[in-house]
């Protein structure tokens, strides 16, 4: 490519500020090329693992319908899992900017700081385990959860189990970022793992035992398997160290707790619903659940597009006043696509949830209530859409202090919402505080731009003070 560039534009006898300018634009070709590679790749994978996660649902519904094993299910996996989320998101976020550059310039440094890391993530590992041990025996011998015998029952069998797939979620959120920063993308692929493994133990169901709990322990085991074989491949050698000579601890020092808290915040409200819908009538986890695996199914699409196309473009841009005007039109351009896309969904609604899920346990009365639940949801999308957009400056430029105030506020009236809202809505009330939720949180952002937009002085602090960080 680079010799065909040379050749277009007679660049090969100029001088050499031409040289430079065509070595300059080489490069930038080069770079351009990666990167869409990359996007075309990754959004494969992306989509074949929501293939994959749409099947395993399917057969979830299909096996078990509206149940009180779906529902402990999910409200137990999701509670031992929410700090493998959160590491998986701090170390995500913090090891590649980090790593990446460090690692290039010097592999012996990098590798030092990896090893470093992957000891105190083991070290951490081992807490938590301990810890949510400890908190489920607790919440579940006493009955805070509000279950019945035999929902209790269901979670005392599931509980120890799926504790295991939190060791496997702390490694594979500390091998993810290694491989990326590698240059490849094999984590993404390796993410249908457990949907495959859950998806087989389902269909062989008199096979298992249990199959939606082994099916998700050994799927996760798998995972984490198949990533430390490419650490190998990728010559990455995986030695823990409990020190802290890297001079690079200084700097992810201070990115550490503001990344934790704003990933725990985004969790929060999930773990809210989930534990209040334990407490109503039994199969309403389910059916909150298989509605929001919908709503993700949208939303998912939109934060992968967002995120990828808006976020490197702001990263560059974050020190030019014309990024905030660019923020603010394109979050109106995404509400108005939200809302139709919502529009949309809400006329063929229990189409969308007969054609996911109407099939073997899950009955017609199911597919009405999941729909009522589902028809809810769709309120929030524009919300979400312009939020999620909203954030990206806030992220592109450090201030990480503006995202965790905008999150505390929104989780406050999410469950203000819900004690008052549950009563006279069950399910769907989880859904309405959502949208309240993000229709806040829109407002929160949008006041901020402005704010920064119409201030001259304001729009100088702003860029200033990132610049300095």
């Amino acid at each position: 490519m680079g010799k065909k560039f040379k050749r277009v534009f007679g660049l090969g006898n100029q001088s050499s500020k031409m040289n430079k300018f065509y070595l300059h634009c080489s490069r930038q070709i080069t770079d351009h090329y990666e990167l869409i590679k990359n996007f075309f790749l990754v959004s494969f994978f992306m989509l074949l693992g929501k293939i994959i996660g749409g099947a395993k649902e399917v057969a979830v519904a299909w096996r078990y319908g509206v149940s009180p094993m779906v529902d402990i299910y999910v409200l137990i996996f999701n509670i031992i899992n929410w700090p493998g989320v959160i590491l998986g998101g701090v170390l995500m976020t913090a090891v590649i900017p980090l790593g990446a550059p460090l690692y290039r310039r010097s592999p012996q440094e990098g590798l030092l700081f990896f090893s470093e890391v992957f000891g105190w993530v083991l070290f951490w590992a081992i807490i938590l385990l301990g810890g949510v041990y400890a908190l489920l025996s607790f919440v579940i011998g006493h009955g805070f959860l509000g279950l019945d015998s035999m929902q209790a029952r269901l979670a005392d069998d599931m509980y120890v189990p799926l504790l295991s797939t939190l060791f496997f979620n702390c490694l594979i959120a500390f091998f993810s970022p290694l491989i990326l920063i590698a240059g490849r993308h094999w984590n993404t692929l390796a993410e249908i793992i457990p949907s495959i493994c859950i998806f087989l133990a389902l269909i062989f169901s008199n096979i298992f035992f249990n199959p939606l709990l082994w099916g998700t322990v050994v799927g996760f085991f798998l995972q984490c398997i198949f990533l430390i074989f490419c650490l190998f491949s990728l010559d990455i050698p995986l030695r823990p160290s409990w020190a802290f000579s890297s001079p690079e601890w200084v700097n992810f020092s201070r990115v550490l707790f503001p990344l934790a808290a704003i990933q725990a915040l985004t969790i929060f409200p999930g773990i809210i619903d989930q534990v209040w819908a334990a407490r109503l009538e039994t199969g309403s986890v389910s059916i909150f659940n298989y509605a929001n695996r919908l709503f993700s199914l949208l939303s998912s699409f939109a934060m992968i597009v967002i995120a990828r196309s808006m976020l490197p473009l702001l990263s560059m841009q974050a020190r030019s006043s014309f990024v905030l005007r660019l923020t603010i039109q394109w979050m109106v351009i995404v509400f108005i696509l939200g809302t139709l896309l919502g529009s949309l969904c809400a006329l063929f609604l229990d189409d969308i949830v007969k054609i996911f899920f109407e099939r073997g346990a899950f009955t017609v009365a199911d597919t009405k209530y999941v729909g009522r639940v589902f028809f809810y949801s769709l309120w929030s999308i524009p919300f979400y859409f312009s939020f999620f957009l909203g954030l990206q400056l806030f992220f592109s430029t450090r201030r990480y202090c503006i995202i965790i105030f905008i999150y505390f506020i929104m989780i406050l009236v999410k469950f203000v919402g819900n004690f008052f809202l549950i009563r006279i809505y069950a399910v769907s009330a989880f859904m309405l505080t959502s949208t309240l939720m993000y229709a806040l949180g829109l407002i929160l952002i949008i006041a901020s731009l402005v704010t920064i937009r119409n201030g001259r002085e304001e729009a100088r602090l702003f860029w200033t003070e990132n610049d300095r960080s």
